[in-house]
């Protein structure tokens, strides 16, 4: 037995050997058997295949630090060089002095890239014969061409003797350019203002004086994509089957609305195939370096979220309506060794008028302010549940000396107005079997919650996200009686309720504001907490953590038809 046991051992490492083989080449060696956890070994390497980034307006309203920022996040991305879309200082003077400023703030900034950058002169830089004559004195040329890896770069200025305008002289250059080079895999044109979209606007009374259609006639039907800028807004076009792009800003004055909008600092990613440019929008508040969140920088986050920094007092009432105009208190808190800025906008409906409709405070270290929230009635009273709470929408912000940048932090809080009312007295037998069989009625209802996590724009009103409970009591037990109203019940069995569908109830007797402030913290401590996912027999698929409930505590949740 023992020698036969061998023998299939051998035979296995030989069928091993059979099937595995070893990859090389000058770049990668590794180990290729019949079945590999990987797609393919035919690397994204082509060393045809380059990467370009492209800047865009840093004037025109500059907003200060932007453009030094997309310096630096262009250093972490490492393209091989940055083109612009022109538009660098502010200029429109013919103060040699201030341009001689305006030019070196630039060029300060441009130091610090690690990487070529390539200029193309906008309106801002070059407005009339004096700031024509400093960019001849600092650049040399304000159109020019070059060839990278079969790739023809064309930097056209639409400033070219007058404004809008691409001279006779420097069609004529292109024109010889496009002759000399007619089998470039592909032809990219920069320029600050999209002159396509200037001829297009041209009426008789106004004709078009931009000379785009020279350039546009030479280019022929080579393949080729165009980059302008401007406009301040992003917007692709298609013109004779070629892509023209106008970026967004580096800076430059926007209202960044976003994307949907065309509103947003970037710096466009341009990755050269054979198939042409692929193009990739990077959001500059979306690049971060690998320092993005350290050891001190999470140790400052836990400590100053470990208690929200907003709390509102609820307002309680009797009865199932709001009758008069309410007031409550917001606390801003700061509970960190940092100063804390804090501002909000205090949102309210038809039914439900807040003052002050929000604020913006500086809270010192271990410090608390109070802000008065009154709660007008500008349509009479109110059933709480059937009109949209009052929210406060705010944000935060700690400056902590040693740190150049503040740790900054968003959130909301809804008012809770809550009724108070005796509990009634359990005169009939419970059965804990989750069925609801033995109650009359469940008297107290939520068709529109106040609070609601997650995929909001999904909801489908009552139907999918309302509830209904009751709560009486004997000389024993307490009793909670809910049902939960959801178009569609999901559950995965083993997880906790808020990775699906399930129910919690919380039982705090605790005085407010602590009570309502809590977030949840410290349960079967300072309150207890319920949390089930219903099962098909009354036996919940997951309870939360039911070895620490008070000894006696029964409970059934289950799915109804």
């Amino acid at each position: 037995m023992q020698k036969l046991r061998l023998n299939v051992l051998v035979l296995l490492a030989m069928a091993f050997l059979a099937v595995s083989c070893q990859h090389r080449s000058d770049d990668l060696v590794i180990e290729v058997r019949d079945l590999n956890p990987w797609t393919s070994i035919d690397m994204n390497d082509d060393p045809d295949k380059f990467h370009f980034a492209i800047v865009s307006d840093n004037t025109g309203g500059s907003r200060p630090g932007v453009f030094a920022d997309a310096v630096g996040k262009l250093n972490l991305l490492q393209p091989t060089f940055v083109m612009s879309v022109g538009d660098l200082i502010q200029g429109y003077t013919e103060d040699e002095a201030q341009l001689d400023i305006e030019w070196a703030e630039f060029n300060a900034m441009i130091t610090k890239l690690e990487i070529p950058f390539f200029y193309t002169a906008g309106n801002h830089d070059i407005t009339n014969p004096v700031m024509q004559k400093k960019w001849d004195e600092l650049y040399g040329r304000s159109y020019y061409h070059f060839i990278y890896k079969d790739v023809l770069f064309c930097v056209l200025n639409t400033e070219d003797t007058h404004h809008t305008t691409i001279s006779e002289k420097q069609q004529a250059y292109f024109r010889k350019v496009f002759a000399e080079h007619p089998n470039v895999r592909w032809t990219l044109l920069f320029m600050h203002k999209p002159a396509w979209v200037y001829d297009e606007r041209a009426t008789p009374e106004k004709p078009s004086k931009t000379g785009w259609q020279p350039i546009v006639d030479a280019l022929g039907d080579r393949d080729y994509s165009v980059f302008a800028g401007h406009f301040h807004t992003y917007t692709k076009y298609e013109r004779n089957k070629k892509n023209h792009y106008i970026l967004a800003t580096t800076g430059g004055g926007s209202r960044l609305r976003g994307p949907i909008y065309g509103q947003f600092d970037h710096v466009m990613w341009v990755t050269m195939t054979d198939d042409g440019p692929r193009i990739a929008n990077l959001m500059l508040d979306g690049i971060f370096d690998d320092a993005v969140r350290d050891e001190a920088t999470a140790k400052l986050v836990r400590k100053v979220t470990a208690t929200p920094p907003i709390a509102i007092d609820p307002v309680t009432f009797t009865g199932e309506r709001v009758t008069e105009p309410v007031s409550t208190q917001l606390h801003v808190a700061n509970y960190s060794e940092g100063v804390m800025h804090a501002s909000a906008n205090i949102v309210g409906s038809a039914e439900l008028s807040p003052k002050p409709r929000g604020f913006n405070v500086t809270v010192q270290p271990g410090k608390q302010k109070t802000i008065d929230l009154n709660i007008d009635l500008p349509r009479g009273p109110v059933n709480p549940d059937a009109v949209p709470p009052v929210v406060a929408e705010w944000s935060v912000s700690y400056e902590f000396p040693g740190r150049t940048k503040p740790l900054s932090f968003t959130g909301s809080n809804a008012l809770g107005m809550v009724t108070i009312g005796k509990l009634p007295k359990r005169t009939a037998p419970v059965v804990v079997d989750g069925k609801l069989n033995e109650w009359k009625s469940l008297p107290h209802v939520c068709k529109n919650p106040q609070q609601v996590l997650g995929l909001v724009d999904s909801l489908k009103g009552p139907k999918d996200n309302s509830f209904r409970f009751a709560v009486e009591h004997d000389a024993e037990y307490v009793y909670i009686a809910a049902r939960v109203i959801d178009d569609e019940v999901l559950t995965i069995p083993n997880l906790p309720p808020w990775f699906q569908d399930g129910i919690e109830i919380r039982v705090d007797a605790r005085p407010d504001p602590q009570r309502s402030a809590n977030r949840g913290k410290r349960e079967m401590t300072d309150h207890l907490f319920f949390a089930f996912v219903p099962g098909d027999d009354g036996k919940p698929v997951f309870s939360f953590q039911p070895h620490r409930l008070p000894k006696g505590t029964q409970y059934a949740c289950r799915t109804l038809p």
